[in-house]
């Protein structure tokens, strides 16, 4: 596996595989120690994720006792130029910009809220992060609510619409999970 540390504005080589090393944060704590010392360390966040050219990447944020770094994580055959690790930071950002939200409308599953809601966080707790609940608003007032909301870099809203698209409930959840609620339930989601 390929490793940028911005940390270190450095780019690095590391045994292993991204695919494997994301399944547990134990295992993605031993990579992270490698660059950064895991006393200095409070919290670990997987961020936006992309395959591009054959690459697959993902980047791992970590809050540190002063501030936020982060490592980007790429699974390579071939060990990547400068250009090609370029491809993949503009990807990244072009996902952070493209996805700050997502609808879901439950009227349109045949699951209810507590058991969407109850997937999303075991979902969540399996990757150790969590999901919070926000708040639950008036649909005129949605977008007021939203541009209220600091996200970090490892966070997206989900929105969840009950029967009426009058009242949404306004949750955090961790970015990861974005695609996965997208396979999941494609027929309900909007982006």
């Amino acid at each position: 596996m390929y490793v940028y540390s911005s940390y270190h504005d450095a780019f690095f080589e590391h045994p292993g595989s991204v695919r494997d090393v994301i399944e547990s944060k134990a295992a993605l704590a031993l990579v992270i120690n490698r660059y950064i010392p895991l006393e200095d360390v409070r919290d670990i966040h997987y961020g936006a994720e992309v395959e591009v050219e054959g690459v697959y990447a993902i980047e791992v944020w970590i809050e540190l006792v002063n501030g936020e770094t982060s490592l980007i994580l790429a699974d390579s055959p071939i060990p990547l130029e400068p250009k090609q690790w370029q491809t993949v930071i503009n990807k990244l950002d072009e996902e952070y910009r493209s996805s700050k939200s997502l609808i879901l409308s439950v009227k349109e599953l045949k699951e209810s809220l507590e058991d969407v809601i109850g997937w999303v966080k075991a979902e969540a707790e399996r990757l150790g992060e969590k999901v919070a609940f926000i708040t639950e608003v008036a649909a005129n007032k949605l977008e007021w609510a939203i541009d209220h909301i600091k996200l970090k870099p490892w966070q997206i809203i989900l929105i969840i619409q009950e029967g009426t698209k009058d009242k949404q409930k306004i949750y955090l959840i961790p970015r990861i999970l974005t695609k996965r609620i997208i396979e999941k339930y494609s027929k309900a989601v909007r982006i």
